[in-house]
């Protein structure tokens, strides 16, 4: 097997580390070898790379090209085959960081639960794995297709209300603002929203709360700012 680490892929392979806890414990292992390869001399990481060591062979290939993270990869060996399986097209065809892949892994462990259902299920969704070949979208609106939908399923109401927020951004002429900027409280949890206001001179200052003021008059807005 080969680890990323820091930019480059470092060999590792299931049989190697055994031999060497053949012969010395997991601390001296990790005190004395790990170091040479670059990585991080602790047990904790060398149970991770134990454990994504049994991967199968296209884990091991996103792997070595550094496109499975190994806390992604450590969290995938403990799911049953066919849960991987399932997996497996949306890791290897969508772009995502090390946090986004952690992030996907824990939806799907969510819902499942949730559910009473399992990943794999989830994953077969036809509203899901239709964002895996839509041509009209690039790679990363394919991965923020399947993560809107993901985050629609684990959380409806803020879901909901994301979506009537930036539409009515949209709706006013705020979205893509270059001078102004709206933003709700976290999760729409509280009470208090933020503007950010650009400006080069008071004249233009002026202009700008003139134009705020004419949209907080107005009535959809008013709802904008109570979802």
């Amino acid at each position: 097997m080969t680890t990323p680490w820091a930019g480059g892929s470092i060999p590792w392979s299931r049989p190697s580390s055994t031999r060497l806890l053949a012969h010395w414990d997991r601390d001296t292992v990790a005190r004395r070898f790990l170091p040479l390869l670059g990585l991080p001399p602790t047990p904790g990481y060398l149970e991770r790379l134990l454990a994504a060591s049994a991967l199968e062979a296209p884990w091991q290939t996103l792997l070595a090209q550094g496109k499975l993270a190994l806390s992604a990869g450590t969290r995938l060996a403990g799911w049953p085959g066919p849960e991987r399986e399932a997996a497996l097209p949306f890791l290897e065809q969508l772009p995502l960081s090390q946090s986004k892949q952690e992030e996907f892994l824990e939806s799907l462990e969510l819902l499942a639960r949730r559910e009473g259902s399992t990943p794999a299920r989830i994953l077969s969704r036809p509203e899901l794995r239709q964002h895996l070949t839509q041509p009209d979208l690039t790679p990363s609106e394919r991965t923020g297709a399947v993560r809107r939908r993901l985050k629609g399923w684990l959380l409806p109401r803020l879901s909901a209300a994301q979506e009537t927020f930036q539409a009515g951004l949209k709706r006013w002429g705020l979205s893509q603002h270059p001078r102004l900027r709206l933003t709700p409280p976290p999760a729409f949890e509280g009470p208090d929203f933020q503007v950010e206001i650009k400006f080069r001179d008071a004249a233009e200052l002026r202009q700008l709360l003139a134009e705020l003021a004419r949209l907080a008059g107005e009535e959809e807005f008013f709802d904008l700012t109570a979802l």
